[in-house]
């Protein structure tokens, strides 16, 4: 949250201890990885919306909308890392998508899948990285 919206994680930490003063300084990393994850989970089901041409939710303002959609969901740069400008590698969307934090996976081939995935970068590493969109290039051959 914090490298779109800079302070917003010390923000959000002042509400939850104002709203639930019994949270200490050692519930906080939990805390704080509950509203990220929470706030990442909206946002993808704000995209999916988008993706699946669905109308926009009643509690999304119009102007909200068409800022995430000008601003995130079109831009060519909303898959790329903010900090370093390169596009993430199949293998890392995939383990943010399907790896829970404690290491197992959400679906039954999720560790087969990363597998293929090492195996389709060490054969078709030239292609993937010369494509436009290495993600997708990488994806193709294990996914189809």
């Amino acid at each position: 949250m914090d490298k779109f919206h800079p302070g917003t994680t010390t923000s959000v930490w002042r509400k939850l201890k104002q709203k639930f003063p019994k949270l200490s300084e050692e519930d906080k990393d939990c805390a704080m990885r509950q509203v990220e994850s929470q706030y990442n989970n909206r946002r993808y089901r704000l995209l999916q919306t988008y993706r699946n041409n669905k109308p926009r939710p009643q509690h999304v303002s119009p102007e909200g909308w068409q800022w995430l959609i000008r601003n995130l969901w079109t831009d060519d740069d909303f898959q790329r890392d903010p900090e370093t400008g390169e596009w993430p590698t199949a293998m890392q969307v995939w383990r943010a998508t399907y790896q829970k934090a404690h290491g197992t996976w959400s679906i039954p081939m999720g560790e087969e899948i990363m597998t293929k995935l090492h195996e389709a970068t060490r054969i078709h590493q030239e292609k993937i990285s010369s494509a436009p969109v290495p993600i997708v290039e990488h994806f193709t051959p294990v996914l189809g």
